[in-house]
């Protein structure tokens, strides 16, 4: 581990700008690419794994396309940072800590 600090986090709703991957979820509105350096990839879902055995684990999942997330992913150029406008609802968390915004989900 390197740096590793404690922080709290502060919640952040509605309109977000953020330079970070972030899952495409319900409750995730795209509003505005900032930046055209962005893509999408497919990513297993880590809140679903159960098990991982020969007939049923992540690997077999992600090429069936079941039990995965979609993100959208910054594709970091010396030009310009990437920039994402998104708007959350309120089963979907935004958290700022200095001047970073990530979005994630929430944990009820």
């Amino acid at each position: 581990m390197v740096d590793a600090i404690d922080f709290h986090p502060n919640k952040i709703e509605g309109n977000v700008d953020t330079e970070y991957s972030f899952p495409l979820i319900d409750g995730v509105s795209l509003l505005r690419e900032d930046s055209p350096s962005w893509i999408r990839e497919m990513v297993v879902n880590p809140f679903t794994i159960k098990s991982y055995d020969e007939k049923q684990n992540p690997v077999i999942d992600y090429l069936q396309g079941v039990n995965v997330l979609q993100y959208m992913q910054p594709i970091k150029l010396a030009e310009q940072p990437p920039r994402y406008r998104v708007k959350l609802s309120p089963n979907s968390c935004g958290y700022k800590v200095d001047n970073d915004q990530v979005i994630g989900i929430c944990q009820q």
